[in-house]
């Protein structure tokens, strides 16, 4: 996966996405906020298996055998990837689902909209910007919007850009 910030990341491997879904889980809208299951809990149940046993735990999942055969073939392809990747990744995903799983209908659709507009970006902007958003981690939300608003960030960053991460820094919790 390519490097992105962190709320779109989430983007990635939650928006509408199946995979992550624990068993009989598998349609769009269910768990988490309702008390449900949440998103990530697949995953998490089967992050330490070796990739093959990951992969028949998928097969064998009665919700994911009712799926068109395309549709698995797209989650069979984000398993392998996801169990590809080094475990400290792996756990930042996984906790990166989980703050997205916490957002308020609204705040996940100014996500998916804060996603479209960086994803419109050069990939060489996107990379500025990324590298901008983690440094921004750990810093409270009053000190992210005087970076944001800093006059060295209104020299290196166009008002898209700064807009893009004063949304994306309101969404991703301080650390």
């Amino acid at each position: 996966m390519a490097a992105m910030p962190a709320t779109a990341q989430r983007m990635r491997y939650v928006q509408g996405e199946p995979h992550n879904r624990p068993q009989g889980e598998w349609r769009r809208g269910e768990g988490g906020r309702n008390g449900g299951p949440r998103p990530g809990d697949w995953l998490r149940r089967h992050q330490n298996l070796p990739p093959a046993e990951q992969q028949r735990a998928l097969e064998n999942d009665p919700a994911f055998r009712n799926l068109p055969a395309e549709r698995q073939q797209q989650l069979r392809q984000r398993l392998q990837h996801f169990s590809s990747l080094p475990p400290e990744q792996q756990n930042r995903i996984l906790q990166r689902m989980q703050t997205f799983e916490r957002l308020s209908p609204q705040q996940r659709q100014q996500a998916r909209d804060l996603y479209g507009q960086f994803h419109g970006l050069p990939p060489e902007r996107q990379a500025v910007l990324q590298r901008a958003f983690r440094g921004m981690h750990d810093m409270t939300p009053a000190e992210r919007q005087r970076l944001v608003d800093s006059p060295a960030y209104r020299s290196t960053f166009t008002d898209q850009e700064r807009n893009i991460l004063r949304g994306m820094s309101s969404l991703d919790p301080p650390r």
